[in-house]
């Protein structure tokens, strides 16, 4: 009797149990889906090939040519739906998903109706070789460099006294009725230091460091032991747009071509 009672309960156990799965399966199997349609907001027309995303997951969606989604399969709970169109501004839609899913939601995109501003700006360097080389050599930090603005331009007259304010080291001699620029950093001893020619010497030119200058690409006064002191007076340059200045060390091959110049180089650009 008792094996047999046993045998009863055992057998309606297993029968409830299949029972359970048999109920249960339909809805464990049943996904959970969000679907609607999305529209213009202006005209409520239906948008196609808006996408559809929920973030934080890979699931998206394309509309169809009616407007229609399906997103499937979407986990219950709290969601935030991503919705964008090529012209038209991006929406987000926070969606609780009941077990049971979402259906009939509409989205309305809205158009971006105002052209997007584009800046474009000239190159303020374009047809001025002179000018983009200067800045070129700046960016090395190699060497004194000076623009138009702190030239004094269009000023024609102070150029010539902002160079020796704001170069450290270079100064102004006067040579009789010359005036010529020396630097007092020149890396040469006093007796090998230029002091012009014989007439120069004549007006007593001091011992001093006389620097080399180049004028739009073209030297003017090499610093030669010999060489007739170039006097600024009678470079007659009615404005500077840039001024170079380096030391022996620094001076670029470009400006090195007959020789190193031992008290330094000044370059003076007064052409585009």
């Amino acid at each position: 009797m008792i094996l047999r009672s046993v045998l009863k309960v055992l057998v309606l156990t297993a029968g409830i149990s299949a029972f359970s799965v048999l109920v249960a399966s339909p809805a464990s199997a049943q996904e959970t889906r969000v679907s609607g349609v999305v529209q213009v907001s202006t005209t409520q027309r239906p948008l196609a090939g808006a996408e559809i995303l929920v973030a934080g997951t890979a699931l998206q969606a394309r509309t169809d040519s009616l407007g229609r989604f399906e997103l499937v399969p979407v986990k219950p709970g709290r969601v935030q739906l991503v919705v964008r169109s090529l012209g038209h501004r991006e929406h987000l839609r926070e969606l609780e998903v009941p077990v049971h899913g979402v259906e009939g939601l509409v989205v309305l995109l809205e158009p971006i109706t105002e052209l997007q501003r584009v800046e474009t700006r000239a190159d303020p360097l374009a047809g001025k070789p002179n000018l983009r080389a200067f800045e070129e050599r700046k960016k090395f930090g190699t060497g004194r460099f000076l623009d138009s603005t702190q030239l004094g331009y269009p000023d024609p007259l102070l150029w010539n006294t902002l160079l020796t304010q704001r170069i450290p080291g270079l100064r102004q001699i006067a040579v009789g009725s010359k005036r010529v620029y020396a630097s007092s950093r020149g890396a040469v001893s006093i007796n090998q230091m230029p002091r012009g020619d014989m007439i120069d010497r004549g007006n007593r030119a001091p011992v001093a460091c006389y620097i080399a200058i180049i004028v739009d690409g073209i030297r003017l006064y090499s610093s030669g032991p010999d060489e007739t002191l170039l006097d600024i007076n009678r470079m007659g340059l009615g404005r500077v747009l840039a001024a170079e200045y380096y030391s022996v060390s620094q001076l670029p091959p470009e400006f090195n071509r007959s020789g190193t110049a031992p008290c330094g180089t000044l370059v003076l650009w007064t052409q585009y």
